[in-house]
Parts: structure tokens; sequence; C-alpha cells
């Protein structure tokens, strides 16, 4: 026990001594506070209050404009009369906004929601007038998504944010897992166990056949400590998002609505977000693992560490992104354990939805990276086991007389 616990203050030290650990640690936090700053500033702009204020400013001038084209003389009677319908129309929607406006001023967003849920709907039945046109498909779908979005804020009585550029304190954290995390926490995991696992080789020779104790619980004894220090950065990332937007923007709603896929069937629904918060960390942590312990397999073959860092970047960061473009990598990647880094979109089925794989699921993920994780530690127990097989060999060849 005692040498496991030196070997574990060992690669504490490793970890933190090392600058260029230190270097990536901050780039995250950079990161983080730099998309904080563009995400506060982008969602006062398109905020829904800001969006109200917007139409109410375009109605009046349009009202105002359609007026003037009434008064000239250039217009026909049928001309003039369909610009005083628009003209009705564009009164209702104005008063309409107005009243929105009044209501997310007094913070009462059910009645706000509600007004909102009556111009979505006459949106929904003047494109079902063009069910001919394929290309009204999306908009479709864009306009029934708003429909229970609002219908889902209405419900739970919460302030509405932009959802693409979240700045309060539970959408800045949801905003940051799904979009800082996947691959800069992942690319700091990769150097920091390269950086460990390669120590291990000098002159392409394991110097940790030198320990005392099982090559297999030495790498476990490895993993376990990466592992904990990778979960740390996540808590730390987590938890600073989470305090920098409560404290600048409050702190948000757990109750608050986020899109989930139905699948297999793609159909839209949405759920609170603290429903997405237990799966996702559950999935991150697994997948997490998986690169750890992948990487040490990569080291255990490579033996370099520059080799090793390369390859691992390469099969981890390369393939999740290659995934979303590549058309052969989406259709089978239910099967590859890097898909399910980015957790929270896999856990509301966003993944499935935008690779069109409906395969790939919350259930699938841990599969999946279970699996892999089995495979690979019984790879590098392989590889330890030869190797220490072969070690054996070469030194009774050399302690054996030679007549």
């Amino acid at each position: 026990m005692k040498n496991k616990t030196n070997v574990g203050l060992w690669d504490i030290k490793k970890i933190y001594k090392n600058p260029m650990s230190m270097v990536l640690i901050g780039l995250v936090l950079l990161c983080v506070g730099i998309t904080f700053y563009f995400n506060n500033q982008t969602s006062k702009v398109i905020s829904f209050e800001s969006t109200i204020a917007k139409e109410i400013k375009n109605y009046k001038l349009g009202i105002a404009v359609l007026e003037k084209e009434i008064r000239s003389g250039s217009f026909s009677d049928q001309q003039k009369a369909m610009r005083r319908n628009d003209i009705k129309l564009s009164q209702k929607l104005l008063k309409r906004d107005l009243s929105i406006q009044k209501y997310l001023a007094s913070k009462k967003w059910s009645q706000a929601y509600a007004l909102r849920l009556k111009t979505i709907d006459m949106d929904k039945k003047l494109n079902q007038n063009e069910t001919t046109d394929p290309t009204r498909k999306p908009l479709e779908n864009a306009i029934e998504r708003e429909r229970l979005r609002f219908l889902a804020l209405k419900k739970r009585n919460v302030q509405k944010y932009n959802e693409d550029f979240s700045a309060n304190g539970t959408g800045f954290f949801l905003w940051t897992w799904q979009n800082i995390i996947p691959v800069l926490l992942t690319l700091v995991s990769v150097y920091i166990a390269v950086n460990l696992f390669g120590e291990s080789y000098r002159s392409r020779i394991n110097v940790s056949l030198l320990i005392p104790q099982l090559e297999l619980v030495i790498n476990m004894w490895h993993i376990g400590i990466t592992w904990i220090v990778s979960s740390v950065l996540l808590l730390m990332t987590s938890l600073l998002t989470l305090s920098t937007g409560t404290i600048v923007n409050g702190f948000g709603s757990l109750n608050y609505p986020v899109l989930f896929y139905e699948l297999p069937t793609m159909s839209m629904k949405f759920n609170d977000l603290y429903q997405i918060l237990l799966p996702s960390f559950c999935l991150q942590a697994i997948s997490s693992l998986f690169i750890l312990v992948f990487v040490m397999l990569i080291c255990s073959i490579a033996k370099n560490k520059m080799a090793s860092l390369f390859i691992s970047l390469i099969s981890t960061i390369g393939l999740f992104l290659l995934t979303s473009t590549v058309d052969p990598l989406k259709k089978i990647g239910e099967l590859l354990p890097t898909t399910y880094l980015q957790s929270v979109s896999v856990t509301t089925g966003a993944t499935a939805y935008s690779l069109n794989n409906p395969r790939i699921t919350f259930s699938m993920g841990i599969i999946m990276c279970s699996l892999a994780l089995v495979v690979f530690i019984v790879l590098i127990s392989l590889i330890s086991y030869f190797r220490r097989i072969r070690t054996a060999r070469n030194q009774n060849s050399i302690e054996s007389p030679l007549y």
C-alpha cells in the first residue's frame, strides 16, 4: 500500500510541476473567460426582450410606410386595400408585442409567453398553406420547435434566455459543457496522460518494471490518479462557469426547458435542465476514463512521448471532430467511444439528430465505452505480460555462462 501511495504522490507531483500542464489548464480557464465575455455581450443584443423591442420598432416603421403609400396617388384602390389590411395586421401584432413588453418588464413570464404563442400559431398556419413547397419543411420544424419551447417556458414560468449564447449561471454552465469541455478538457487530459505514462519509458525501456509491484497494478494506479485530476479539472471548470454566470446575470433555473430529441423518431420535446446533469456526468466520466486507458495503450506500444501524443490526439480529438463531418463515420458513430465525449448532446439526443443516427444514445455510450475499456485493459495486460517474459528471457540469457 505504501508503494502505491508513493506512486500516487509521484504522479501528482509530476502533473503540477510540469509547466505545460499548468499552461493547458490556464488555457481552459482563459477560454471560459473569453467565451463568457462574448456570450454575455451577444445575449444582451439577441435576448427575447431586445427581440420584442426591435419588432415593435419595425412594426411602427412599417405602419408609417404603409400609411404614406396609401396617401400617395401612385397606387390603385385594390393595392391600397391590401395595404390597409397589412396595417390592421401590423397594428394587431404591435399591440400584442407592446403587451408582451409590459409583461416582461413586470416579470410576468407566463402571460408574455402566452401572447407569443399566439403569434407563433399564426406563423404556423401561414406556413401550412405552403405544404407543397419542400423548402418549407425546415421552417416548419423551426416554428414547431419555437412553439414547444414557449409552451415549456410558459408551463415552468421562467425567464427565457438565448440558448446559443447563454450567460446566466446554469445556462453558461450547460453551454460550456456542450462546447468547451469535449475538446479542451480532452486535450488537457491527453497531454497530462501522455506526459505521465510516457515517463515510464526511458530509452524505450519500461522503468515501471523496476517497481516491486505488478505492472498492471501500477498502470491502474496511474490511470486512477490521472482520472481524478481530469475529474477535478472538470469540476473546477463547471464551478467556475456556474459562479461566473451567477455573479453577473443570476443563477438561472434548474427547471429551464432544454430541447430533447426522442429516439428513434427524432421527435422534439423539452425536459428540465437538471435531468441532463447526472446522465451527462456519468457519460463524461466513463468517456474520459476511456481516453486515459487508450492513451496508456498507445504509450505502451509507441514507447515515445511525442509519437504517443500525436497518435493520441489524432485518434481522439481528430476522430471526434471528423465524426460530425465525414458521412461514413456518421453511420458508425454509435460504435466510436469518442462520439460520447460530447456527453450533454448525446444525452439530449442532439448528436443523434445532427448525425442522423438514432443509435447514438446514452445507454449505447455506456456500453461502448465500457467495452472499449475492457478491451484496452486486456491489451495493456497482454503487452505487459509478454514484455515481462521477454525481459526475463533476456536476463536469463545474459546470466547463463556461455561455453
